[in-house]
């Protein structure tokens, strides 16, 4: 939803200052993770209803956000994101530091990324949760042995 905000207008965290090239001020009211995933084809919506469970049970420190209009899940870190664009897919579940997984199943697909590696599925069928889970848990791991270094100290570092 576009807001053309009167002069008073003051933003919330709800919403997010955009300014296109040679264009006045506009305010984009910003979605929640459940609200986008509750716009979704009905059989998307289960699905994608399920995994966003699944990670967010995964672990107590698992939160989440709408970053670039896409559903992203925090642990420590990016721990991973949901693309829910991608033609010819149901969903895409891509793992932030996934070129640290092992991959010892063989499903994840790199899409000439350096980092971000993806479990793909076109059909609920080619779900495997047990597979899901374990890269899910191994990521995590990843994401939690790295220390959290706030601004401030790396600022003293530099």
């Amino acid at each position: 939803m576009i807001i053309n905000p009167p002069t008073i207008f003051q933003p919330s965290n709800k919403f997010q200052l955009f300014q296109p090239s040679n264009q006045s001020l506009i305010f984009i009211e910003m979605d929640t993770v459940e609200k986008v995933i509750y716009r979704l084809p009905d059989k998307q919506f289960k699905f994608v209803a399920h995994i966003r469970e699944l990670i967010l049970t995964a672990h107590p420190e698992i939160t989440e956000k709408i970053s670039f209009n896409t559903p992203f899940f925090y642990c420590n870190s990016w721990l991973c994101y949901l693309d829910l664009m991608k033609q010819n897919t149901l969903l895409e579940i891509a793992f932030i530091n996934g070129h640290q997984l092992s991959d010892k199943h063989k499903k994840l697909v790199a899409r000439n990324r350096k980092m971000v590696r993806s479990l793909v599925y076109e059909t609920v069928a080619d779900f495997d949760e047990n597979i899901f889970r374990e890269t899910l848990e191994e990521a995590i791991t990843i994401n939690l042995s790295k220390k959290k270094i706030s601004k401030k100290q790396k600022a003293k570092s530099d």
